[in-house]
């Protein structure tokens, strides 16, 4: 229970620190600007809708939850005409979508390196690789071994490539070296 002074004090800010009382000060709500890094997007944008009135005039949808709903059995009128929509910045958004180029992953070269030689000395045994704690000094599991060497297979086989390459021109370096 509390005494009536401090039941007094903790309604009236009086005795607070102006730091204190503005932290316990009604907060608005803070509008942010919004910003459309597409340049498709960015030219069909009118700033005096909202976010959802802009995308529903794009066709495009802010919340597919809200958008997609499941079809009930609902007689549909038909005498009000359906909101007008510009689809043309949406065929453009396809279009940019279909024709851009996958990003390429680029691992870390100490991650490649030990993937490398869990593989020179296990091949495929990944459970052999997890039990490895030598070379696997951060306890990866089976699993996430496995899906390392599927996601980095590519760049690894390039790796060793690499490698070879330059193991080979140092042989001849030292060949060149010797005579």
């Amino acid at each position: 229970m509390t005494n009536p002074r401090q039941r007094k004090r903790r309604k009236a800010p009086t005795g607070r620190k102006p730091k204190k009382l503005a932290q316990h000060a009604p907060r608005g709500r803070v509008q942010r600007a919004i910003t459309v890094t597409n340049p498709t997007i960015r030219e069909k944008w009118d700033k005096t809708k909202t976010l959802n009135q802009n995308l529903q005039g794009l066709g495009l949808s802010a919340d597919p939850n809200v958008t997609i709903k499941l079809p009930k059995p609902v007689e549909v009128d038909t005498s009000s005409p359906a909101p007008k929509q510009d689809l043309s910045a949406l065929k453009q958004l396809e279009v940019q979508a279909a024709s851009a180029e996958s990003v390429a992953i680029h691992p870390a070269a100490g991650e490649l390196g030990f993937l490398k030689r869990c593989v020179e000395k296990h091949g495929t045994d990944f459970d052999a690789m997890a039990r490895d704690i030598k070379l696997n000094n951060r306890q990866h599991t089976a699993a996430q071994l496995k899906q390392k060497l599927k996601k980095y297979g590519k760049s690894l086989e390039g790796y060793q490539k690499r490698l070879q390459k330059n193991s080979a021109g140092e042989q001849n370096t030292e060949a060149m070296d010797e005579s």
